[in-house]
């Protein structure tokens, strides 16, 4: 498991925490996980804070939804997705093959996938998006020490951190006109009969 939970330990990155507050989400409450860099967080001697001022939380949601998106974009139907009608070899594969992308990044940069943690939260992502910055403070340290239900083992919380980061730095271009398509299914000689 990726989780595991040492109240002994300092407040860190990748530390999940219940009861947070996300003013882009109408101020409700969610889960959340710290994204400040351990080193921000560490109070060095002869200092009193750290060198962090602000601490950057990314919040975590339902992975419902994101499953609901990969269900739909195969076609897979309501019959299909209850068990009443039978679903063939190839869709479930793509479906496991899309599932696998999601959860190793190749899909859907915005999210992270974390498991379950039982009594908090099922099968869940983090959502890049949803992004909460809170002053530093003492008060806070020991809210958060308070609120804290889990840290998360190297090699994830290393990986977290990463894929926000290449989340955030993307460079987003325009989408490539129709014609470009036609032109290169053209020079291909692939001649598609679409029926109406």
């Amino acid at each position: 498991m990726i989780y595991y939970n040492d109240p002994t330990e300092e407040i860190d990155q990748c530390n999940i925490f219940q009861n947070i507050h996300f003013a882009c989400n109408e101020g409700n409450p969610s889960y959340g996980i710290l994204l400040t860099p351990r080193c921000d967080l560490i109070i060095q001697e002869s200092r009193k804070t750290p060198k962090a001022k602000y601490f950057k939380f990314v919040s975590i949601i339902d992975v419902r939804p994101i499953i609901e998106g990969i269900l739909s974009q195969l076609r897979i139907s309501k019959g299909q997705i209850k068990g009443t009608e039978y679903i063939d070899g190839e869709t479930y594969e793509n479906l496991v093959l899309l599932i696998k992308n999601f959860i190793h990044g190749s899909i859907y940069p915005r999210y992270f996938f974390i498991p379950e943690i039982k009594n908090h939260f099922g099968f869940s992502a983090i959502d890049f998006q949803i992004l909460e910055t809170k002053k530093y403070s003492r008060e806070l340290i020991k809210s958060l020490k308070e609120k804290r239900i889990a840290q998360i083992k190297s090699s994830w919380r290393e990986a977290i951190p990463v894929r926000y980061s290449n989340y955030s730095s993307r460079i987003g271009v325009s989408d490539y006109p129709v014609e470009i398509i036609d032109n290169l299914l053209d020079s291909l000689s692939i001649n598609l009969i679409r029926s109406s």
